[in-house]
């Protein structure tokens, strides 16, 4: 596949350019679908949850082990902080269980409870239909064909990350 930030000028593929169009339109373009895929995850999902409250449930739902706040937080490329926040709400609601780390009493694990569970469940048959729709939105080729570029830009920038994230400033 094509890097798709070193594609051909549009003239010379015989398209016009928009107005204003330069290559951080694309990123702008990502940027704001980001934002509108997040916030129709929001609404699509059960009352109480968020993408990021679902996105912990279905990181630590992934390993039987417990996980530590730092370690989830930089998986999901948030700050320690808004980590512990998701996690004190996840862990009223009764989704998750926090304890010491028996290493180091000064860490906590976290791990996935049963309600938890059930709440992913829940989460994902919401998202079902909604999701379907989208997908039915697009020709299954135009699918294809966007859904390999997303993986690829992700790997990308995954790979651009470097040792000074503020995700890696966790202690």
């Amino acid at each position: 596949m094509e890097d798709l930030f070193e594609m051909p000028p549009l003239e010379e593929r015989g398209e016009a350019p928009e107005k204003g169009s330069n290559k951080t339109d694309a990123l702008q373009d990502i940027v704001r679908l980001g934002q509108a895929v997040a916030a129709f995850l929001d609404r699509s999902l059960p009352e109480g949850m968020s993408v990021t409250k679902f996105a912990v449930l279905d990181h630590l739902s992934a390993s039987d082990e417990s996980r530590g706040p730092a370690q989830i937080a930089r998986t999901l490329g948030v700050t320690k902080a808004a980590m512990t926040q998701t996690l004190a709400r996840l862990s009223e609601a009764g989704f998750v269980a926090i304890s010491e780390d028996p290493r180091d009493g000064r860490s906590k694990l976290v791990q996935i409870s049963r309600k938890g569970e059930d709440m992913l469940i829940a989460c994902e048959a919401s998202l079902r239909r909604p999701t379907e729709e989208v997908r039915a939105s697009l020709h299954s080729e135009d699918w294809r064909v966007f859904m390999s570029a997303v993986t690829q830009l992700r790997a990308t920038l995954e790979e651009m990350k470097t040792g000074d994230d503020k995700t890696e400033q966790v202690g």
